[in-house]
């Protein structure tokens, strides 16, 4: 199996419901580091798995809407506790949305919420 990946770091704010830890429930910024992985297990004539590029570009293109807003106030969280595990979820979805790359299978976003606490979400595709 083929695997590239890209990181990319940005700042959102968010609140969470239902969770049992007061400060999270509050309005509160996190400096993410997120993760896109692409993998597969056929390469391109060229030695490829994808165009680095491409995912570069469609990465900054959705980070930009995510990017210093309040997730919760955003379109994808209506009804959706803006969690990181959610938040990889959503991601995800924008990016396979773009369309996805013919010599890949599986998308990963993993998202950092601190330098210790991570969550990820896969999605696999023909």
């Amino acid at each position: 199996m083929y695997r590239v990946a890209i990181q990319r770091k940005f700042a959102a704010r968010h609140y969470l419901t239902g969770s049992d830890r007061v400060a999270e429930n509050q309005l509160h910024t996190h400096q993410y580091r997120l993760e896109a992985m692409v993998s597969g297990t056929e390469l391109d004539h060229h030695g490829f798995l994808i165009d680095m590029d491409d995912l570069s570009s469609r990465l900054d293109k959705i980070l930009s809407c995510y990017r210093d807003q309040i997730l919760n106030d955003l379109q994808p969280f209506a009804g959706l506790n803006p969690s990181i595990e959610n938040l990889s979820g959503v991601i995800a979805r924008d990016l396979l949305n773009e369309g996805v790359w013919p010599q890949a299978s599986m998308l990963r976003i993993k998202i950092w919420e601190n330098e210790e606490a991570w969550a990820s979400y896969d999605e696999g595709y023909t």
